[in-house]
């Protein structure tokens, strides 16, 4: 953010950020997913974070809850 601003200092936060605004505000806002699946976010994480591998968990306790 310009100036050294943070508008989420905790960590938990911004990951709650990343996955609400690709899976879950752009499908309420656009109607689709935000997310392309073309990994340059996970090249990018310093937490090594793989978000596919994430989701495909999400979706495998969604369906477990179906």
């Amino acid at each position: 953010m310009a100036g050294g601003g943070n508008a989420r200092p905790l960590m938990e936060n911004r990951f709650t950020n990343r996955f609400m605004c690709k899976f879950n505000w752009g499908v309420k806002i656009f109607g689709e997913v935000a997310c392309k699946g073309c990994g340059r976010c996970i090249d990018a994480c310093m937490g090594n974070i793989d978000i596919r591998a994430v989701m495909k968990g999400v979706a495998k306790d969604v369906q477990l809850v179906k």
